[in-house]
């Protein structure tokens, strides 16, 4: 790998540190709804302009506002045309940003990665930052998810015995009000009660939601433990433990996100997941020994999930209590028919709409007005990533978004046939986990303007980075030539 070795100077690790505080910080303000009485999000949306003071320092600092890639010409015009849908569009929520806090903040966090890669010229922030934001998903997928007895059959003798997060208990355990003048520098109560901000934290998960994370987390977790040492021959102890120790902690990540996610049931999400393993294992794995056993693994897991879809080990369909015979249960049945009702009106809603789209994040109002009603209980979303994008943002938004996942499947493909090992690895872990949750987004949605969908884009920030890293490993490639050809033209 050829660098060019530059000490950071105290400014700019100053800045870099400063500037992920801030986003840490806001990541957890925004990690809380919308509650117009009581408090909320709302409250915290003044953050966002912390933006205007961290981008001025790096101006200063750099002589820029980013590293520009192709990504950041596309998020430029995904926030002008938000903001033309919210303007036009049918439905809108109270503000434009409550409901484009959270994207605008994973835009920030797209550009902070590729600045940290940038300046520091490697890629180990970013995947340590990944890291542990994947064994906090992990910890409560496996310990505060929401399992339905009426999908997980037999399972249900493996989640009873696993300890469950209650969030309230914790609440009601944490009393008392800590108020002080300082406090409301940044809040207009002047007071902080840790109890209240567990309790309107929500951490209890639908099955589906975290599924969705863990679509896109899995991969990239089996990719970091299966990686070569991008470490040089005869590497440094230093440099080998750090990569071990990834590799671990990434082998124990992927563990206990396979159980949460064979145990809460989303069958999207399992047919993605494995369905990527699968590939990874054949790509990553060398030996034909290990990558035949581990593809075969994987298979009996998928039989098993076959078993358990069509009721070969239930005598009883949960859903109504009675005895069945083999076969797809009935509330699977519902709600494939309840999904093929909700796409339709989707279309209808995409070219009815097809320049604002019915809103932002209003799919729930829009399918609840006669014109798009359905013979169900009204749906958060889509249930199709890309039909939900389409429906609140019209065929223009959809065919945006398209062209970011395009120009991220170029850059990622840039890394893996250009770079070196680590870029590769970064690469290729980036694509699976993008490639896992498109499989869960054909019948589940984790939308643009939820919670958890920040994990879309700091993989997107993973995608830039390694991108940005590949970029400057061609740059000093060209300028250690230049220096070459100089040197030869001299003694000539």
């Amino acid at each position: 790998m050829i660098m060019n070795s530059t000490k950071l100077t105290a400014t700019q690790v100053s800045l870099l540190i400063c500037e992920g505080l801030i986003l840490l910080f806001i990541s957890l303000a925004f990690w809380y709804p919308i509650d117009l009485y009581t408090g909320g999000r709302q409250d915290w949306l003044w953050t966002l302009w912390l933006a205007v003071p961290v981008f001025a320092m790096r101006l200063r600092v750099y002589g820029n506002l980013w590293t520009h890639t192709y990504l950041h010409d596309l998020l430029v015009i995904f926030i002008i045309l938000t903001a033309f849908s919210y303007a036009n569009a049918p439905f809108q929520r109270e503000s434009y940003l409550s409901v484009m806090g959270r994207p605008l903040l994973g835009i920030w966090s797209v550009i902070y990665f590729i600045e940290l890669t940038r300046v520091t010229r490697s890629l180990k922030p970013v995947i340590i930052l990944f890291t542990i934001m994947s064994a906090t998903i992990a910890f409560f997928a496996i310990g505060a998810s929401q399992w339905d007895d009426s999908k997980m059959g037999f399972l249900r003798v493996i989640a009873d015995p696993l300890p469950q997060l209650d969030a309230g208990a914790i609440a009601m355990n944490i009393d008392g009000r800590i108020c002080n003048p300082l406090i409301n520098v940044i809040h207009e109560t002047a007071c902080f009660n840790a109890g209240t901000l567990v309790e309107k934290a929500l951490l209890s998960f639908h099955v589906n939601e975290i599924a969705g994370a863990m679509a896109w987390l899995i991969p990239v977790m089996v990719t970091f433990a299966f990686m070569k040492s991008p470490a040089e021959n005869n590497p440094p102890e230093s440099k080998l433990h750090f990569w071990l120790i990834i590799k671990g902690i990434a082998g124990i990540i992927s563990i206990v996100m396979i159980v949460a996610l064979i145990l809460g049931q989303s069958r999207f999400a399992i047919v993605g997941v494995f369905a990527t393993l699968t590939l990874l294992i054949l790509i990553q794995t060398k030996k034909s020994k290990w990558k035949y056993r581990i593809v075969g693994i994987i298979a009996i897991l998928m039989v098993i999930q076959g078993g358990l879809l069509f009721n070969v080990f239930s005598s009883t369909d949960a859903a109504i209590e009675e005895p069945v015979s083999p076969g797809l249960s009935s509330r699977d049945a519902a709600s494939m028919a309840g999904r093929f009702a909700i796409w339709e009106q989707s279309i209808r809603m995409t070219f009815d709409y097809p320049s604002t789209g019915i809103g932002l994040y209003r799919f729930r109002t829009a399918i609840s007005w006669d014109k798009y009603s359905i013979p169900y209980t009204p749906p958060p979303h889509a249930h199709n990533e890309w039909l939900n994008i389409g429906a609140e943002m019209g065929l223009a938004g959809l065919l945006l978004y398209i062209s970011i996942q395009g120009v991220a499947g170029w850059m990622l493909w840039q890394g893996w046939s250009k770079g070196d090992t680590l870029i590769r690895t970064i690469a290729l872990a980036t694509f699976a986990g993008f490639l896992s949750h498109a499989a869960y987004g054909l019948g589940d949605v984790i939308a643009l303007w939820d919670r958890l969908h920040f994990i879309y884009w700091w993989l997107l920030g993973l995608t830039g980075a390694q991108y940005n890293l590949l970029t400057i490993q061609k740059s000093d490639l060209q300028d250690k030539l230049d220096v070459s050809d100089a040197t030869v033209t001299m003694i000539e």
